[in-house]
């Protein structure tokens, strides 16, 4: 009579996981491209107050009038106007332009070649 082998069939488990052990998995994952995605959004955004140009974002409905006027009133040069009434460009060798621009109502006030890189240079034109 022959011998005959039972061989045991290899069987892996499956393992089913609930939808929020799925999301708790993932969450880490999800964390650090966040701050990958903003941590080097500030870094390139961040403007340097040296007297290099800068963009200044005023609020959005603000005319291009209205802008250029808070803008200068700061006592900078408007070198280029953005894509939008409500960006501008301007140059200026104080050092307390940043705060002079907050003050001037200024929502956000970041590197201009960044911003351009991000939104695309047609965005900036000259005035």
């Amino acid at each position: 009579m022959p011998v005959t082998h039972l061989m045991e069939e290899s069987v892996t488990p499956t393992v089913r996981r609930s939808r929020s052990e799925t999301l708790v998995s993932v969450w880490p994952v999800f964390l650090f491209l966040i701050a990958s995605v903003f941590g080097t959004a500030a870094v390139a955004l961040t403007p340097s107050a040296d007297g290099r140009p800068v963009a200044a974002v005023f609020a959005p409905g603000l005319s291009w009038t209205e802008t250029f006027q808070r803008a200068g009133g700061t006592g900078a040069t408007v070198i280029a106007r953005g894509g939008w009434d409500n960006v501008v460009v301007i140059r200026s060798p104080a050092p307390d332009l940043l705060r002079r621009l907050r003050r001037a109502g200024a929502w956000m006030i970041v590197d201009p070649m960044g911003f351009a890189a991000c939104l695309g240079s047609s965005l900036l034109s000259r005035v």
